[in-house]
């Protein structure tokens, strides 16, 4: 698979990886093992993580000419249901 955006935890632990097809992985950088992996909707263009590593931003291209950016708990690798996307109009 070809990465498309990368980001390390805080921490350094932990290493996020978006890919065109919409995949979005996390890998223990320690081990190489592979931690999570869910679809986030659309090719991922930006990945991010949040000071407490605990979530992550995952910028998905969404409708032309629109950006999506949804926001994943990277526990248990589900979208944070207390954060709705923000949908972002391609710029001028």
């Amino acid at each position: 698979l070809t990465a498309s955006a990368l980001a390390f935890a805080p921490a350094g632990d932990t290493l996020a990886v978006g890919h065109p097809c919409g995949t979005v992985r996390l890998w223990e950088v320690a081990t190489g093992s592979e931690l999570a992996k869910w679809q986030a909707g659309g090719p991922v263009g930006a990945v991010a993580f949040e000071p407490d590593g605990r979530t992550i931003a995952v910028g998905v291209a969404a409708a032309p000419p629109a950006t999506e950016v949804r926001f994943w708990d990277t526990r248990a690798g589900t979208e944070r249901a207390d954060r709705p996307p923000l949908r972002l109009p391609a710029p001028a």
